[in-house]
């Protein structure tokens, strides 16, 4: 058996100083020598880190592990939770939510929520003796948007206030997500978003006051997103569908509290749920082995990411389009160095870039990628949407277990993250992540250990692919992690109790708490709020 810290280090050494070193020291010696804390059900959370849009920050191990907190003996609880945040635990977590997550066999170790307050800090930051971190005004503001409900959690019951309940998105909110953990919440107002896309750009001098409204169909949306997050912008303006030409794009500058499935942070300050928990339920037929898996990348999939308003400039500049004009299977003919030469024409690779050489520059595509159009839509004109057609090809959709019969799987961003990555990371197939977008699992999964990370200029996904087909027990190890850890972690009720947890949180940002104590050198473990500051080092 391939250990994790072995396939990590090989892939450091094939991609050389590809890896940033200050990431590479971090990565290393959190796998190779920190000790991994047990969730409680057989499974390690081994070197927690945090995804950022392709780049990788490992946590330190602060506070408890789950191994030091008995069954039944909430005290080891909530000493594990201030030790590690370093603030009064809010009671409805020690209350309900403990027991809870215990019947459920959720963990129950409070570091595994780190990201929730990755979600909340900028509230949080709000938050002093007397102001509160979040406002009904401020909740009732964010739901004053289109596409989006109000809803009014009382004596453990949810109820509808205002907002598109009708709308489609609102079914998921209200029958998969808030309504079976209502009982375990406190009262409360939450603002939800019913769109794919985020919803509250940051206010560049964190001001909650007067949002205003930026929203349009088609058309770059760098110039409103700048002021917002300057150097995300500069990195995506050219490469990600939503920065470039983004099918919806209806959000407000200002510190509003609504939750939404994902968000481009720094950029947006929306609080980012769990999502679609029916659509991710384990299935009973059994999975393909390893060695009887097609040895090529697959992905089928629409056109989503971008508002279509032209099948020229468009195809190089959204990340679908992009993908299936260099991969697809009206280039399966195509070598590998003529679609380097393809990337080097528009832009998108330097003559410094590395790209397969020897022996692979021959290598044709189809005979590494197994990548298809499924269908067009988002287009301005018909017309474009035919343009589109005749360029990529379009080929029969794929359900979800067809991908499981190949060695690696691709997800790649349509409007936002796609709904089945949590179906691939159970495929026991290596699963190659290419997204600008956080989820709320962020937190949990990791480069090299759950998955292989591909920016979503695309540039590097031959490389990486490559070294797969190099290292096939290091290969099959990261698939078996990932696979083994969303069985065991990525549940239907693991998605509640993360949910629940963010809730109660966000609910104790409503009222002034006592200001946390200065934590002082001997923090430098578990201090979540340090260790959750993202930095942006080169990707991995």
């Amino acid at each position: 058996m391939v250990s994790l810290a072995a396939v990590v280090l090989t892939a450091v050494a094939y991609f050389g100083v590809q890896v940033h070193h200050a990431t590479r020291q971090r990565l290393l010696s959190g796998l190779a020598h920190r000790p991994a804390p047990s969730s409680g059900n057989g499974h390690n959370f081994t070197a927690r880190g945090l995804l950022r849009g392709g780049r990788i920050m490992l946590q330190d191990n602060g506070g408890a592990s789950e191994s030091e907190i008995p069954g039944g003996n909430t005290s080891a609880f909530e000493m594990a939770y201030t030790d590690f945040y370093n603030r009064p635990i809010p009671s409805a977590l020690v209350d309900k939510w403990w027991l809870y997550a215990e019947s459920h066999n959720c963990s129950t170790e409070p570091s595994h929520y780190a990201n929730v307050d990755h979600q909340l800090e900028s509230f949080r930051s709000q938050q002093t003796y007397t102001r509160p971190g979040i406002t009904n005004e401020m909740v009732e503001s964010a739901a004053n948007a289109q596409r989006t409900v109000l809803w009014q959690v009382k004596k453990g019951e949810l109820s509808h206030v205002r907002g598109d309940v009708y709308f489609w998105g609102s079914g998921p909110w209200r029958n998969e997500l808030l309504g079976p953990i209502a009982a375990l919440l406190p009262d409360m107002l939450i603002a939800t978003n019913l769109l794919d896309e985020p919803r509250a750009l940051r206010p560049a001098n964190e001001s909650i006051e007067r949002p205003g409204r930026v929203a349009f169909v088609g058309g770059s949306a760098a110039e409103a997103i700048r002021p917002s997050c300057p150097n995300e912008t500069a990195l995506y303006e050219s490469t990600v569908g939503f920065f470039v030409s983004p099918a919806t794009f209806d959000a407000r500058r200002g510190l509003l509290p609504i939750l939404s499935r994902t968000r481009v942070s720094p950029c947006f300050v929306d609080i980012v749920s769990s999502f679609y928990p029916g659509e991710w339920a384990p299935r009973s037929e059994p999975l393909t082995r390893w060695e009887d898996k097609v040895g090529k990348l697959v992905w089928r999939g629409s056109n989503t990411g971008c508002q279509w308003t032209n099948a020229n400039d468009l195809l190089w500049k959204c990340e679908r389009g992009r993908l299936v004009k260099l991969f697809g299977q009206n280039n399966k003919n195509a070598t590998l160095k003529d679609v380097g030469d393809e990337m080097r024409a528009h832009g998108l690779l330097s003559d410094q870039d590395k790209w397969p050489s020897g022996k692979w520059a021959s290598s044709r595509v189809g005979d590494l990628f197994d990548v298809a159009m499924t269908g067009y839509g988002q287009c301005s004109t018909p017309s474009i949407c035919s343009q589109l057609e005749s360029v990529l090809g379009t080929a029969k959709p794929m359900p979800v277990e067809g991908y499981f019969d190949y060695k690696y799987v691709l997800h790649v961003d349509g409007n936002s993250y796609s709904r089945r990555l949590v179906s691939l990371l159970r495929s026991n197939s290596l699963v190659f992540i290419s997204t600008a977008f956080e989820t709320w699992m962020d937190g949990w999964l990791q480069p090299w250990v759950h998955f292989v990370s591909v920016s979503p200029s695309l540039t590097d996904l031959p490389s990486k692919l490559l070294w797969a087909l190099e290292h096939d027990d290091e290969a099959r190890q990261i698939a078996q992690t990932a696979q083994g850890f969303a069985a065991s972690h990525l549940r239907p009720v693991d998605f509640s109790c993360y949910l629940a947890w963010l809730l109660i949180e966000y609910e104790s940002l409503f009222r002034p708490r006592q200001r946390p104590r200065d934590p002082g050198p001997s923090m430098s473990q578990g201090g979540i709020l340090r260790h959750l500051k993202i930095s942006r080092p080169s990707r991995v």
